[in-house]
């Protein structure tokens, strides 16, 4: 609108006038801009936990890519010195000198494994940094799309369903070896269809939020379905695809590591390839374990011996049975020797034995192919001296030992928590010897006790009746009540009635047979107790033991006693003395219990047999052979039948009995 400022007679200075900012401050807004990203960060440096692995991955960068950088490597170059390979980092520091290239010992090539893992390290981050970085960028492009647009859901659901029944590895391993294993071969292998599981991933998370309030109003203002997956869904799924990236590296580090391991690796020096030449090397205990088929195993021991297991009772030439072997053998060092081994099972309330009293030797240098069909328990029988038993199989009887001869040496430290725990348990143990003069009279009052238990309670046919009855209407009445299970309660509710008056009047049996057996051992045990004639009896012959029983305890052990239990004390610091402070103490006082009962009894510790089953029960047995001043030192055969301790399996299989004991 056009005004004339003639008409008013006004100039224009007269009819505008002007606006005072400064009288607009105080309605400025001073708040601190917003930022997504500052929110996250701060957020994320607030946790120390943050920082240190923030720091701790940097290290390993650096490691892996600047380390290199300044160490010259060769794996070839010692590869003809046999002494500096597969050593380990005691001995290699012992022999090439206190380094730190040395602290995790040599490879097969006879260079430093420690070089050699952060070299390895840079191919093989690599290539999963790269191929994360590939399958991620893809994945969550496509998934954002996917997820949103309904006509692509269609389509790339199709693609899943076709691509995703491919196993992953098969895929991988047969495109490596079609296009020959290279470095761009593995990215290519790796990404051509890794990229799939990620984006239908992140489809899942954007059909979760794609019709919230503000997508739905994005898209009425005209918004492309691109925009708004860009813009709206994917800084909200920030932390979603942070938390993929840190599960798809490694992930693709463990495919590089998996080729190797079956020779379809890399040619230059990686990860997998570094395990791949560390194969030869591996040792459990004692043995390297190889799978060659379903059922059948291989079994190294410093490359001196080479055995198939796969049945151990049946052999394929009649020169290789037990008694044939031994006479074959006779001269030849026994590797392994398995005594009427016995291993049994626990299931579903049952005792189940797989193994039954097998008996073989191994001997050094030998070769032996035993087989059997499937399912005959050769998987049971290598698990069993392997330490490898599920967890609800047990070694019932037998022995197996390995090797006595190289796990023999043991020393532990003689300080003064040593000899103070020593002189304890030797003066415990000649307190407990003077029960040794009364073990028989003991043994006569535990008699009379147990003859006096019978008799207040059921005799053992009678009980064995009355629980063969309780369980014959237990399975009745299980069977029913699973045969009820299968009812349509709909259609057949006259049969679910009388089944379940069927089942309430066995309960009704279980409960009455259950009390009459309790109103039978109350029956006895009164009639035990009004027996006048039998308690006077009684208890006149149990005082009369306990007056005897006193007398002899109270004699003075001797001196060849004091001398054995002084030997016998050292020889239990000596099976503990290689575990931890609470661990050691905890098995003392067991072993306190066990000789104390085995003195009780009179079991003869001077036999070896004897002295050993009491050892058993809480470790193996160290025999006693010297001492000096700082250190005690023993010798033991680990019966691998009889340790109890799983830790007891990883000391073995390192050849070092930590951290006070050494194996020679």
């Amino acid at each position: 609108m056009n005004y004339d400022l003639d008409k008013f007679g006004l100039s224009e200075e007269e009819l505008f006038s002007p606006v005072d900012n400064s009288s607009l401050e105080s309605e400025k807004i001073t708040a601190p801009r917003y930022s997504y990203w500052h929110s996250v960060f701060r957020v994320f440096f607030k946790k120390k936990i943050n920082i240190a692995v923030l720091c701790l991955l940097g290290v390993i960068l650096l490691m892996t890519y600047v380390y290199p950088l300044f160490v010259e490597y060769d794996r070839f170059a010692n590869l003809m010195n046999g002494a500096t390979k597969h050593l380990s980092p005691s001995k290699a520091l012992q022999q090439l000198g206190f380094n730190i290239h040395w602290i995790l010992g040599s490879g097969a090539s006879g260079q430093s494994t420690f070089d050699a893992v952060w070299f390895g390290s840079r191919i093989s981050v690599s290539l999963a940094f790269i191929c994360a970085l590939i399958n991620l960028s893809i994945g969550v492009i496509v998934g954002s799309v996917w997820g949103f647009s309904k006509k692509v859901d269609v389509f790339m659901m199709e693609v899943y369903n076709i691509i995703g029944n491919i196993p992953y590895v098969l895929l991988i391993s047969v495109l490596v070896l079609i296009f020959s294993p290279s470095f761009w071969t593995m990215v290519f292998a790796l990404t051509v269809t890794g990229w799939l599981a990620i984006a239908y991933f992140i489809r899942t998370q954007v059909v979760i939020i794609r019709d919230r309030e503000y997508n739905l109003a994005s898209k009425c203002l005209g918004t492309s379905i691109f925009r708004i997956a860009m813009k709206n869904i994917l800084p909200f799924m920030t932390s979603v695809i942070v938390t993929l990236a840190a599960t798809e590296i490694p992930s693709y580090i463990s495919y590089e590591v998996f080729l190797a391991y079956i020779g379809m690796g890399l040619s230059d020096m990686s990860l997998g390839r570094l395990i791949y030449e560390a194969e030869g090397a591996m040792l459990t205990p004692g043995w390297g374990i190889r799978i060659l088929e379903p059922g059948c195993c291989r079994f190294n021991h410093h490359r001196s011996i080479i055995c198939s297991w796969t049945e151990p009772w049946r052999c394929v030439r009649p020169e290789n049975t037990y008694v044939g072997r031994k006479a074959a053998w006779k001269d030849k060092k026994v590797l392994l020797s398995i005594k009427d081994l016995q291993v049994k099972f626990r299931v579903r309330g049952r005792i189940l034995t797989a193994i039954r009293g097998v008996t073989l030797d191994i001997y050094e240098n030998e070769s032996i192919a035993i087989v059997g069909e499937s399912g005959a328990g050769k998987s049971v029988f290598t698990k069993a001296f392997a330490g490898m038993l599920d967890s609800n199989g047990f070694i019932d009887q037998g022995d197996i030992i390995f090797n006595d001869a190289e796990l023999s040496d043991t020393v532990v430290p003689l300080n003064s928590y040593a000899k103070k725990t020593i002189a304890s348990t030797w003066e415990k143990l000649n307190e407990y010897s003077k029960l040794e003069y009364g073990s028989e009279v003991f043994l006569k009052m535990k008699a009379l006790e147990q003859e006096k238990e019978e008799k207040m309670t059921l005799s053992e046919e009678e009980r064995e009746k009355a629980d063969a009855e309780i369980k014959e209407l237990i399975v009745k009445r299980t069977e029913l009540f699973n045969y009820k299970q299968t009812l349509d309660t709909s259609k057949e509710k006259a049969r679910v009635k009388e089944t379940s008056a069927e089942i309430s009047r066995l309960d009704g049996e279980i409960k009455a047979l259950q009390k009459a057996k309790e109103e039978k051992i109350k029956a006895h045990k009164q009639a035990a107790m009004n027996d006048t004639a039998y308690n006077q009896a009684y208890d006149a012959k149990m005082a009369e033991y306990k007056k005897e029983y006193a007398g002899l305890t109270a004699k003075e052990i001797t001196d060849e006693t004091r001398k054995r239990n002084e030997i016998l004390a050292k020889e239990i610091y000596l099976s503990v003395g290689r575990y931890k402070l609470r661990k050691k103490v905890r098995m003392i006082k067991k072993l306190h219990e066990a000789f104390k009962a085995a003195m009780e009894r009179g079991v003869d510790l001077n036999d070896e047999q004897k002295r050993n089953g009491v050892f058993d029960q809480a470790t193996f047995r160290v025999r006693y052979l010297d001492e000096t001043s700082e250190r005690l030192h023993g010798t033991c055969i680990i019966n691998l039948a009889k340790i109890q301790d799983p830790n007891d399996w990883a000391r073995s299989a390192v050849r070092k009995l930590q951290p006070y004991s050494r194996i020679r």
